[in-house]
């Protein structure tokens, strides 16, 4: 009998070419020769700590925060610009921010 095991990875795999049967991703789905459906909706909020916002504020729009710093998650970390991902509407839109601490792991994030 063949054994089964169970892989956690923060960037999309080669299903095929690493010869896995089924993933769970979040997001979007990119590529459409996949066969796909959701199994849920979840919430996603953004939170900063006491002393962050004692001492910059809370942002009350999408344009202030351009003044404000993330934390920004990444699967390379490279020099991509950092970004706030949000909906407006059904579109997916981004706000350019400043990031004080890159990461491209979820524990890590």
């Amino acid at each position: 009998m063949k054994s089964r095991k169970i892989s956690s990875a923060d960037y999309q795999i080669d299903m095929i070419k690493e010869g896995i049967d089924c993933v769970i991703r979040v997001g979007n789905l990119d590529d459409s020769s996949l066969i796909a459906r959701p199994l849920t909706q979840y919430r996603s909020l953004n939170c900063v700590s006491p002393s962050y916002a004692e001492q910059f504020g809370i942002p009350q729009t999408i344009e202030e925060l351009a003044n404000h710093k993330l934390i920004e998650y990444s699967h390379s970390l490279g020099n991509l610009d950092a970004q706030f991902e949000y909906l407006e509407g059904d579109k997916v839109k981004q706000q350019s921010m400043q990031s004080s601490l890159a990461v491209n792991g979820t524990d890590a994030y």
